[in-house]
């Protein structure tokens, strides 16, 4: 993944492009941050990036292809591009989208950003720092164990977390110098001191997602479509003598023979569906019955007229009369001279649905038809499902939807939608952010103030309760004798000097009370050194 996305600057395939326009919205929209790499061909629908010879760099669509030139358009833009780039002037297709990203890199490129940046980078500096020194001799989580376990114990000692390199100023020169190789474990003040780094990190951290996210709509307002549907069922019926079928009533999908009967009793069921309440849906329907021939004639009779209705459905039930049908039929041929073996006779119910669907007006049209074939014996449902007798699948399923009609629509209606910020792919709600990022803030504060309060104590503390707090698993007390006899001694400049020593050295640091002073020695093969310091909270002899 790092190779996909490096910089062509380091030999890589990837541009990286910041978008400070509105002409690819709403796919792109100023701020955001569009990776884009090389690739072996280019098409009409890809977005690209071309180097304009006047303007730089443009991110637009593929729209076109003219012999070795490509025709380019903002998705925003009612125009085209006016200079058609060639493949060679294509800096790469776009690879990953991540919104908003873009202000923050312009962020860090302005003097604030900047400052933060160097502060950032030179506390994880420390930090690693520290981190090295512990694990020349320990594992890697062997030694962050250690350093906590070290950071923690400090805290909880007066004074105890001090930086070091701070002491007494004056005396001679010393011989350990300051690049002597680390040999032991950091001082647990400077554990602390890393925990601090850490937690300022933290609070920067905390403080930049804040400013995302406090800068931000917790939540938007968008459309979303509420989808509802149509539905219908046909039924239809006659009664008929004994003998021509099963009983003495034609059933829906069987056919009607004229000499038997001329009335067929029609039924229509309406149900309006959707996922929400319909108290508010109403309107009005009506019945009626066509005959038409496939050159276009029609004659239309009213079988229902207008009803208004309230609720989600209706049934409607009405009389068809085959004879004033048979009779306009018999007028048409007779003046015109026309004739037809089969004319097709519909009952249409014409719905029309109004009222309020979630709070948005509702206005729709529902008109499915059942169609009959009519010659002049028999009058036969077009399409039955009795047609999957003959193995028709196709027919069976137009019978049954002429049977069993249905229709979709929708209504657009506002719906709250939670914003998010999207960092690097990972989307986190805006509400979920300022949560984070004020807890972040809380806890990095408690935090400093635990692990500062102790340090600034320390800071006023005289300097041998500070080395005892800070360096008193390094010392080792002598009740008497003269540590400094028999060898030559001399003076470092700080107490961190002579630890510096005894870490070299490996050996352990001397510590002994004399005359109102506190004496530290490092012997090492005939030379002693030495620290002392006045103890302030005694007093001095002078």
């Amino acid at each position: 993944m790092i190779a996909a996305v490096a910089p062509t600057a380091v030999g890589g395939q990837a541009s990286y492009v910041i978008i400070n326009g509105i002409s690819m919205e709403p796919g792109y929209h100023r701020g955001d941050l569009v990776i884009t790499r090389t690739a072996e061909s280019y098409h009409v629908g890809d977005i690209v990036t071309y180097r304009q010879p006047d303007i730089g760099p443009v991110i637009h669509r593929i729209v076109e292809q003219k012999d070795d030139q490509f025709v380019l358009q903002g998705d925003n833009n009612s125009w085209l591009d006016s200079y058609h780039p060639t493949e060679s002037e294509i800096i790469g297709k776009a690879f990953i989208h991540i919104p908003s990203m873009g202000k923050l890199f312009e962020w860090m490129r302005s003097p604030m950003g900047l400052a933060v940046m160097v502060i950032v980078v030179g506390g994880m500096g420390l930090m690693t720092f520290e981190t090295a020194r512990e694990e020349d001799k320990q594992p890697h989580q062997e030694a962050w164990r250690i350093r906590w376990r070290r950071a923690l114990a400090a805290v909880h000692k007066q004074g105890n977390v001090f930086p070091g390199g701070s002491g007494s100023p004056g005396g001679s020169s010393s011989p350990g110098g300051d690049g002597g190789p680390p040999g032991r474990a950091a001082a647990p003040g400077k554990n602390a001191q890393g925990v601090i780094n850490l937690l300022v990190v933290a609070m920067l951290m905390s403080l930049l997602l804040g400013g995302f996210a406090f800068t931000r709509s917790t939540s938007s307002i968008v459309s979303e479509d509420l989808a509802y549907e149509h539905e219908g069922e046909f039924k239809y019926s006659a009664v008929v003598p004994a003998g021509v079928y099963d009983t003495t009533k034609v059933r829906t999908g069987e056919p009607v023979f004229m000499q038997l009967t001329k009335n067929v009793q029609v039924q229509f069921h309406y149900q309006f569906t959707t996922e929400v309440p319909t108290d508010s849906v109403e309107g009005t329907h009506r019945l009626v019955a066509q005959v038409s021939d496939t050159n276009g004639w029609k004659r239309k009779t009213i079988l229902q007229p207008d009803t208004r209705f309230t609720g989600d459905g209706f049934t409607v039930h009405a009389d068809l009369d085959l004879s004033p049908i048979r009779k306009d039929i018999k007028q048409l041929e007779m003046q015109t001279g026309y004739s037809n073996n089969r004319y097709t006779v519909s009952v249409v119910p014409e719905v029309s649905t109004g009222g309020a669907l979630a709070g948005k007006e509702l206005d729709d049209e529902f008109s499915p038809r059942l169609d009959f074939w009519m010659d002049k014996t028999q009058l036969q449902l077009q399409n039955p499902n009795a047609a999957a007798a003959s193995g028709n699948a196709s027919e069976e399923k137009e019978g049954a939807d002429q049977l069993e009609p249905s229709e979709s629509g929708s209504v657009e209606i506002p719906k709250t939608v939670a914003n998010s910020i999207s960092i690097l792919g990972i989307k986190v709600g805006v509400g979920t952010a300022r949560l984070l990022s004020l807890l972040g803030l809380a806890l990095c504060v408690g935090g400093l103030v635990w692990f500062g309060l102790p340090m600034l104590r320390a800071r006023k503390a005289a300097e041998p309760a500070r080395i005892r707090s800070q360096y008193g698993d390094l010392l080792v007390s002598m009740n008497g004798g003269d540590l400094d006899s028999g060898g030559r001694v001399i003076e470092v400049a700080a107490f961190e000097d002579l630890v510096k020593i005894a870490e070299k050295s490996g050996q352990s640091i001397l510590h002994q009370t004399s005359d109102g002073s506190e004496h530290y020695y490092v012997q090492d093969i005939g030379v002693s050194y030495h620290y002392w310091a006045p103890d302030q909270e005694k007093g001095t002899s002078d």
